[in-house]
């Protein structure tokens, strides 16, 4: 699954830790909302800070890189399990 980066959350990126954005295989993408469609851009900016996102996408546009994302992996996954054989 991918990961998103909710635009607001009690994170106020002012911690001496650094949440981990990486995902247990590391292949999916983090996704942010954009700071023009938030209401809080907080989470979401001190990720991008972090250079742990690869889209940063207005909120309408979340669904389907999430959608784009999963085909991609799919896609992936039936390559690397079809050379396996």
């Amino acid at each position: 699954m991918p990961r998103i980066t909710p635009s607001s959350s009690p994170y106020d990126g002012e911690s001496a830790e650094s949440p981990d954005f990486s995902g247990p295989d590391g292949l999916l993408p983090a996704i942010a909302q954009d700071a023009d469609t938030s209401v809080v851009y907080g989470m979401a900016r001190k990720a991008v800070e972090l250079h742990a996102i690869n889209a940063i996408v207005p909120l309408e546009k979340i669904a389907g890189e999430i959608i784009q994302a999963l085909e991609t992996q799919s896609k992936r996954n039936r390559s690397t399990t079809c050379a396996n054989k």
